[in-house]
């Protein structure tokens, strides 16, 4: 069973539109400056968002070799509105 659902799962890769093997990863450091972390992934600067308040904790993040990523943020205050970070894709993506 194990073996057919790999098999299906390889093929209906093989199916997919190129645009969706090749859709880029959008990392985007919430509430801070854009952020290169420990694997050389380059994290743009808080953008995208329609509201919101960036937030800053200096506490110590343990767990990670990226700290820094973890300690800005971004949230609502306003429970009825909701936040929503937006990107313009290619077309077809």
């Amino acid at each position: 069973m194990r073996k057919i659902f790999c098999l299906l799962a390889f093929m209906m890769a093989l199916c997919l539109p190129n645009g969706v093997l090749a859709q880029q990863t959008i990392r985007v450091k919430c509430g801070g400056a854009r952020y290169t972390d420990s694997k050389g992934q380059v994290w743009q600067a808080d953008t995208g968002y329609n509201l919101g308040t960036a937030s800053y904790i200096p506490a110590v993040v343990t767990g990670t070799s990226d700290q820094t990523l973890f300690q800005t943020g971004r949230y609502n205050s306003n429970s009825t509105a909701g936040m929503v970070y937006a990107f313009a894709v290619p077309n077809g993506h």
